[in-house]
């Protein structure tokens, strides 16, 4: 009887550990992103994402201009009106968030931000 606890209790601890995914980040095949400020609504950024996508977009009321070149893509996000910036950015394959970089940011009165300190980009993966 004993032996049979044992083996039980060995079973479980093997399932836990195995469901616990041994903490890795969950891959996904698209990332809505959000550029986060420190100084509120914001007007425009340049933004440097590692790597080269297939596609990315920005939702209604915001212009995004795209180039890639030498393994990075550059993208440029002008709000209509001031406010949060935000894109879609989409992979050849499921993988983690893209490196990025913020280049320039102009408020809402499209006067460039003295400082970047503060700036980053949030991701948040896409459930497919």
């Amino acid at each position: 009887m004993r032996d049979r606890f044992r083996i039980s209790a060995a079973i479980g601890l093997v399932l836990v550990v195995s469901a616990s995914g041994c903490g890795t980040e969950p891959l996904y095949r698209a990332f809505e992103a959000s550029v986060i400020s420190p100084n509120g609504p914001e007007g425009a950024a340049v933004l440097e994402l590692d790597g080269t996508f297939p596609e990315v977009v920005a939702p209604s009321g915001t212009q995004i201009f795209t180039h890639t070149s030498g393994g990075v893509t550059r993208v440029v996000l002008v709000l209509t009106n001031p406010g949060t910036l935000e894109f879609t950015v989409t992979l050849d394959d499921v993988g983690e968030a893209p490196d990025v970089r913020v280049i320039e940011v102009a408020d809402g009165s499209n006067g460039l931000r003295a400082s970047l300190s503060g700036y980053h980009v949030e991701f948040a993966g896409v459930a497919q």
